[in-house]
């Protein structure tokens, strides 16, 4: 498998606007793991809900990826150009971009 475009680094989880959302604002799983991660410092990404434009598709099974992504409003993704990424938007979904 291709090396994600987007290193997973803490300027860039800083950076990240996953938990803001709707495809997972709702869910309970990502609010847990976003709690647990701050407590732990900087964690394993698969521990970490967001940032899954470098780290892939989301742990949590309780996201609602019928909602629209805001992908095209974050920081890290106009940083990395990843428009031009594979997938483009729902990486929570579809995997990291490459």
């Amino acid at each position: 498998m291709a090396a994600s475009k987007v290193p997973f680094a803490s300027e860039n989880v800083k950076g990240c606007i996953c938990m803001q959302c709707p495809v997972q604002v709702k869910s309970l799983c990502a609010r847990e793991k976003e709690k647990s991660a701050k407590s732990i410092g900087f964690p394993n990404p698969q521990d970490v809900p967001r940032l899954y434009c470098s780290s892939g598709k989301a742990a949590c099974k309780d996201i609602d990826t019928k909602q629209m992504c805001i992908c095209g409003a974050c920081p890290v993704w106009h940083k990395f150009k990843l428009a031009g990424a594979k997938p483009t938007l729902h990486f929570c979904r579809d995997g990291k971009a490459i």
